[in-house]
């Protein structure tokens, strides 16, 4: 965890001060290669927040789900980069050929589009952590309304598409990328998943 400022806890996190750019979100890989790279926020902290939500802290993992909100949440899916990010290009285009190697030949297929299925884990991770908080009859309507507001594009996807299902991946914004498969089996496995989760929830715990 990368904490949002330095307190009594500081030194037990193992933090490279210059590679940090943004605070309050899980490093994205431990100890790679090239070093920078645990530093970026991407979507892959929501998978280990909603299969193992034990295993993260109360007060750090609301802060980063709330992080991977506003920076990385698009209508349909999750950003694959931080748009903050040096590296960040949102439009995948395959036929691309020149030399931009951020995005040439589709380099950027996890470097900024909105994939879907990562959303599922996101929508997992927010229901187990915020139910364990003993949460009044308000706070639990208002994540209910938070959580049908984040999958209101899919239903209207859904009605609305040729294919009636939902994306592998958009563009910025939620813009439809035509070298997206158009109904993606694990978009909409990973949405039903967290639906089903949040059903199981709510059904033990009233």
């Amino acid at each position: 965890y990368i904490p949002e400022k330095e307190d009594s806890n500081y030194s037990n996190y193992e933090i490279e001060e210059s590679l940090v750019f943004r605070r309050g979100i899980y490093k994205d890989t431990y100890n790679p290669s090239m070093p920078f790279t645990a530093y970026q926020l991407r979507p892959n902290m929501c998978v280990a927040m909603g299969i193992a939500p034990g295993l993260f802290d109360t007060t750090n993992v609301k802060i980063a789900f709330e992080n991977a909100e506003r920076h990385l949440l698009g209508p349909l899916g999750m950003k694959t980069l931080d748009p903050g990010d040096w590296n960040y290009k949102p439009d995948y285009d395959n036929s691309i050929d020149n030399d931009d190697f951020k995005s040439s030949r589709g380099f950027n297929y996890h470097n900024g589009p909105e994939w879907v299925w990562p959303l599922g884990y996101l929508i997992s991770a927010k229901t187990h952590i915020s139910l364990n908080q003993n949460l009044d009859q308000k706070s639990i309507t208002l994540l209910q309304h938070s959580i049908q507001k984040m999958i209101l594009a899919h239903r209207l996807t859904i009605k609305t598409s040729h294919w009636r299902g939902i994306p592998e991946l958009t563009n910025h914004n939620g813009t439809v990328c035509p070298f997206s498969c158009m109904t993606q089996a694990w978009s909409s496995a990973s949405i039903l998943s967290s639906l089903f989760d949040i059903y199981s929830s709510f059904k033990t715990s009233h």
